[in-house]
This record gives C-alpha cells, sequence and structure tokens, in this order.
C-alpha cells in the first residue's frame, strides 16, 4: 500500500486540489484572476507556496502575512480550483 502526505492524498481525493510546490505559475495567475483576492501580500505568499513550494511559516515571516489570513486566502483559491474543476463539463459539450 502506497503512503500519501496531506496534500497528495487530498490531490487525488478532491478533483483541483492544489498542492505546494506543483501549481504552474499560469494556473496560479488565472486562479488569481478569478478570485477576489486583492491583497499583493497575499498574492505574493499564496505563489511562494503554491508555485516555489516554500513553507507555511517562510512565507509568512517573508510576507508579513498571518498564517490565519494565508489560509484564509489560501481556502478561497482551493474552493475556486475545485469549482472551475465541477464547472468544466459543462464547457466540454
Amino acid at each position: 500500500m502506497e503512503l500519501f502526505n496531506k496534500d497528495e492524498y487530498l490531490f487525488r481525493e478532491k478533483p483541483g486540489w492544489l498542492v505546494k510546490g506543483r501549481v504552474n505559475k499560469g494556473h496560479f495567475k488565472l486562479l488569481i484572476e478569478l478570485s477576489q483576492i486583492r491583497s499583493s501580500k497575499s498574492i505574493y505568499a499564496l505563489e511562494e507556496y503554491l508555485v516555489k513550494g516554500k513553507e507555511l511559516k517562510d512565507v509568512c515571516n517573508e510576507c508579513d502575512i498571518t498564517p490565519s489570513k494565508f489560509t484564509n486566502s489560501l481556502r478561497k483559491l482551493q474552493k475556486i480550483s475545485q469549482s472551475v474543476i465541477y464547472a468544466l463539463p459543462y464547457y466540454r459539450g
């Protein structure tokens, strides 16, 4: 039996789940455009985490953002990513 870390498990169990360090920069930018996240600190922190794969603690320190604000922004982006995946069948015809 293969063991997965939390992100890998959620990636397999929840369609559209964003995994730290595995998000394409273009994909990230599109998700930000769809979101209502406008804080440059939040956007930069999310990019450092999702695209570059930096640790949460380091990202929060570098970007001067609280872990709770970061987590809220990440939760919003995860929800948008999942919604896009669920909407895809309606656009494929």
